[in-house]
């Protein structure tokens, strides 16, 4: 049943992400003593903001980092079977405060959830303006969300979402790093998106 929820959820990114943006990503660890990195530039991330409850939600389909080289991919199989989901809020003023020339940055307190755990967790956060001048918005629809961007970094351990018991058993922090994130305007329809944790 899982696996068929887990499905479904696929499907609806897959057909939800033609209208979202997603934001540049980059997995790291250490595996059988060698540094592991992948880089997503597709479908792999997004961030989403809900003005309504202030809260910043970032899910990760890790599937999506997979390069198609079976030797350089095998460490993502233990994390490709559900989607990584952090949750934390920022008030919205703090969105307002940003101007050209400066930058929040703040340790957001929130949760991971991924592999049927939830833990407490923060993000290492930066928020800042991008400039209007030779770059283009993402959308002009008076959003100001649409002149933010997102520097986050994530940290994790295996063990706390009992990956260390799959079979590649990674031991070593993961690292979840996003630059120059975009943040979507979150809407009651990407709901279904977060319901597989």
């Amino acid at each position: 049943m899982k696996s068929l929820i887990y499905l479904f959820c696929i499907l609806s990114l897959n057909g939800l992400s033609q209208s979202l943006i997603p934001s540049r990503a980059y997995v790291n660890t250490c595996f059988n003593k060698h540094q592991c990195f992948s880089v997503n530039e597709t479908q792999g991330c997004f961030m989403f903001y809900n003005q309504e409850n202030q809260e910043l939600k970032i899910l990760v389909d890790f599937s999506k980092f997979k390069t198609g080289n079976d030797t350089v991919d095998v460490w993502l199989d233990d994390l490709d079977d559900t989607y990584f989901v952090f949750s934390g809020f920022i008030k919205s003023q703090k969105f307002l405060e940003l101007s050209p020339n400066n930058a929040i940055s703040l340790n957001l307190n929130g949760t991971i959830s991924f592999n049927d755990v939830v833990s407490s967790h923060f993000a290492e956060l930066s928020l800042f303006e991008i400039s209007n001048q030779g770059i283009l918005y993402h959308d002009n629809g008076q959003d100001y969300l649409d002149r933010v961007q997102a520097n986050i970094m994530i940290t994790f351990y295996p063990r706390e979402f009992k990956i260390d018991k799959k079979p590649h058993h990674l031991k070593k922090s993961i690292s979840i790093s996003i630059y120059r994130g975009y943040i979507n305007q979150y809407k009651p329809e990407y709901q279904n998106l977060f319901k597989i944790n």
